[in-house]
């Protein structure tokens, strides 16, 4: 089982239980009784972190380490890998750096998440000189251009992918956001955030000896929201749980067609999901920008719903505050994963992963698809940077590509 202490440990001192060290294996044992109904061999073999991504740089005299990682989800009803559908890319580019995370759904969400990572990576070069006058309309208007795309030429009717595009360009960083991926920020505060424990036995308490606030840079896009479910319901859509065959409400609220068929997207925006966009989901994303104050702000986190149905935000900075001292600043894929060769960004998916035991276990499903992106703007990590000035500087390139001759 990952993670450093016992079962028994975590049951026993649920509130008071801090943890000294991290080892996360790459084989769990499950306990739920409904799971080993249909695993009786009650062992698995967990997939190994994919995409990783470890660099430091100066941006406009800002010292930053990125590190970034995946770890594919895990189906403990089949004992098989689920075919990954997060995708992401950091790169910088004129002095600016550039992060685009996706999580797709659906059949084709894998995709349609990896179209729209390659997609706005293009469409950024090309109309870079944009984004620098009206950041805002131009983030717009990519997100906007880009659904049209993969409407076009996808299967999307019931597919599509979130997405979180974070441009940092002059000290300043701006956010356009599709779904419930989420990027924040980690200030220094005096009077700090508090996390909520959860009804799961695998949560831990993290601490750090600094005092801080989540902030954050993009806002989820739900069917309940009020603005969101007005759109929804002017356009002929339901917001509505799923209901089972003893008419109880089952998960998140959904997007359903007057019918109440389908699609049941969790989600009112996204890229894709052709069926949904003719019940009020939209692809315009939420904008958002924020001044980065060095030496007050200390992280950005981009990730996936894998890392926020498990952390809380102030969960996620407290843990990389308390742990990224201590990681490797190259990483690996090697287990058991420990601060020796992992990178903070690898050993926060891997934190989630273990919490995603307890969510496998009460509701009898998948681990989701795990990623994240972390840039730390601490001065001493960075003593080893690269200047980064005109042209490009390239983070991470995912495997493959596509030939985007009509990305206007």
């Amino acid at each position: 089982m990952g993670g450093c202490c016992s079962q028994e440990q975590i049951q026993e001192f649920p509130d008071e239980f801090e943890y000294k060290n991290l080892v996360y294996l790459d084989i769990t044992s499950v306990y739920g009784s409904q799971i080993n109904l249909l695993a009786p061999d009650n062992v698995y073999k967990l997939p190994s972190p994919i995409k990783q991504l470890n660099h430091n740089c100066f941006l406009s005299n800002m010292p930053i380490k990125i590190s970034g990682s995946i770890l594919p989800g895990m189906d403990f009803r089949s004992g098989q890998t689920k075919i990954c559908q997060d995708d992401y890319i950091c790169f910088i580019h004129n002095n600016c750096i550039i992060c685009v995370l996706c999580d797709g759904h659906g059949s084709e969400g894998h995709h349609i998440s990896k179209f729209a990572v390659e997609y706005i990576e293009k469409y950024f070069k090309k109309h870079f000189s944009k984004f620098r006058h009206d950041p805002k309309s131009v983030l717009s208007e990519m997100m906007l251009k880009c659904d049209k795309k993969i409407i076009a030429n996808m299967d999307c009717d019931l597919s599509g992918t979130t997405a979180v595009v974070l441009l940092i360009d002059g000290g300043i960083a701006y956010s356009a956001s599709l779904g419930d991926s989420r990027a924040i920020i980690g200030t220094l505060s005096q009077i700090a955030d508090v996390a909520h424990p959860r009804v799961n036995k695998y949560f831990r308490r993290i601490t750090t000896d600094r005092n801080f606030k989540a902030i954050p840079l993009t806002q989820d896009q739900k069917p309940e929201h009020n603005d969101e479910m007005m759109r929804i319901r002017m356009s002929g859509g339901i917001v509505e749980k799923y209901t089972d065959a003893f008419g109880r409400n089952v998960g998140p609220y959904r997007v359903w067609n007057k019918d109440g068929t389908g699609p049941g997207l969790a989600m009112s925006r996204s890229l894709g999901d052709k069926v949904a966009k003719a019940c009020g989901v939209i692809s315009l994303p939420l904008y958002l920008d924020r001044a980065i104050t060095i030496g007050k702000d200390q992280y950005i986190v981009v990730a996936s719903d894998g890392i926020w149905d498990v952390m809380d935000n102030i969960e996620v900075i407290n843990f990389i505050d308390k742990w990224k001292g201590k990681c490797d600043s190259i990483g690996s894929d090697e287990y058991p994963a420990v601060l020796s060769n992992s990178s903070i960004s690898r050993l926060l998916c891997e934190e989630a992963r273990y919490r995603w035991y307890g969510v496998a276990e009460q509701e009898r499903v998948a681990i989701d698809d795990i990623s994240c992106v972390v840039m730390s703007f601490t001065i001493d990590e960075c003593k080893d940077s690269v200047i980064a000035g005109e042209g490009e500087t390239k983070l991470v390139k995912l495997e493959g590509s596509t030939d985007f001759t009509n990305c206007d």
